[in-house]
């Protein structure tokens, strides 16, 4: 990238359910070829000062890129991530809280969160979230019962419980559909929601994109790039019983 002028690269993690959180975390963030390039100066100078220079990153980083502990893949053993040239100039100037919206320490962790990218490290994300969500789908062998049903039976059931309204005669069409409202929405939000999980008594936290065409609206999972729903729903009133969710809710609109 040096050689061919090129001045910016970005972080590409595998849009996989399998990807930790700290490469999803650094997934889309923008460094400049001279930074990255220096940092790996370093390392081949004197490889013994390899942990202090490159430490492993195992917990997610929501803090501006300039502050990354590291800026060169590999985050830690066995990460998948890649460094792709950055040339596009798409960008995202606004984050924005949608009227009534309370203030709560999740929605101030949510517009930090967001603030702290640059606007075109906010497109990657969008562009990251359309384009590598997926739909599950049962494996070819599952072996735990449980597997077998959230894959199978529970995908399945979805879509004919919401295929008549959206207006779909099959699967197929349901994913035609789902990827149009991807592709090409009218307003998009992002929601994090903290709850108690009751099982273990922790407070855990659930990031997601929600994509609205219409009255169509479709939810993506932004901790595992799963697709989670398409169905109707009024943008007003999906506001409303988003905020009845979970201990504390954030959200944000971006433009």
């Amino acid at each position: 990238m040096r050689r061919l002028k090129i001045r910016y690269y970005r972080c590409y993690a595998v849009g996989y359910r399998l990807t930790c959180r700290a490469c999803r975390s650094m997934n889309g963030r923008i460094f400049s070829v001279e930074t990255g390039y220096r940092e790996m100066l370093k390392v081949m100078k004197n490889p013994l000062n390899l942990p202090q220079i490159r430490p492993i990153i195992t917990e997610p980083f929501y803090g501006k890129s300039s502050r990354a502990p590291v800026k060169t893949v590999p985050l830690h053993p066995g990460c998948r991530c890649v460094m792709v040239a950055h040339t596009e100039e798409r960008e995202i100037r606004t984050v924005k809280r949608p009227q009534g919206v309370p203030e709560t320490p999740a929605q101030r962790e949510l517009e930090e969160r967001f603030q702290n990218l640059t606007s075109q490290e906010r497109a990657n994300k969008l562009r990251i979230a359309q384009q590598d969500a997926q739909w599950a789908r049962p494996p070819k062998r599952p072996k735990d019962r449980h597997i077998k049903d959230f894959l199978g039976k529970y995908i399945q059931k979805h879509f004919e419980k919401h295929k008549s309204e959206v207006g779909a005669k099959s699967v197929e069409e349901c994913e035609a559909i789902t990827r149009d409202v991807l592709g090409n929405p009218d307003i998009v939000f992002v929601s994090l929601i903290k709850f108690v999980n009751h099982k273990t008594g922790k407070i855990e936290k659930g990031t997601y994109w929600h994509f609205f065409k219409g009255n169509l609206h479709v939810a993506v999972s932004k901790d595992n790039y799963s697709l989670l729903s398409l169905y109707k729903v009024e943008v007003d009133k999906w506001l409303e019983d988003e905020l009845k969710k979970g201990a504390e809710t954030g959200i944000i609109e971006l433009k």
